[in-house]
């Protein structure tokens, strides 16, 4: 089945469109491109806005975020295996070290908690990244 586009008027398969739930089909009018560039050219544009509003919803629900990075911890803890040596607890401290020199991000190769897999704490799993990169790379391989 395919659909016409608001904003770049192409004809597109329904898949290339987000769901809504009042619209006539069920589809929104932009495809997903045309609203990944409209979202992109607004948050350049409003910059102050969403940077304030970020900051507001931070201190507002400073309990939702606790809560996620208890959870974060959680899954660090949960799959650092018991069976780690002195050593290699020294080479993971000796990491986040070096990372937090450099104002770098310490970043698991496979995720602690992945869609397909889920990696462990151990230091072969370990790597640094500059921000930007590690932001890019999300929670993927």
């Amino acid at each position: 089945m395919m659909k016409k586009c608001k904003t770049c008027g192409e004809n597109k398969d329904f898949s290339e469109f987000h769901k809504k739930k009042d619209s006539i089909d069920g589809l929104r009018k932009n495809c997903k491109i045309c609203r990944a560039i409209k979202a992109k050219e607004d948050y350049s544009i409003n910059k102050e806005y969403h940077r304030q509003y970020k900051k507001e919803y931070r201190k507002d629900n400073q309990w939702k975020l606790n809560n996620l990075e208890a959870k974060r911890r959680s899954r660090k803890l949960k799959a650092t295996p018991s069976w780690l040596s002195d050593q290699q607890w020294r080479e993971i401290r000796n990491i986040y070290l070096m990372a937090s020199i450099k104002a770098n991000h310490v970043d698991h190769i496979v995720p602690l908690q992945g869609k397909s897999v889920c990696g462990l704490h151990v230091p072969w799993n370990l790597q640094i990244l500059t921000p930007e990169e590690n932001c890019r790379k999300g929670n993927k391989i």
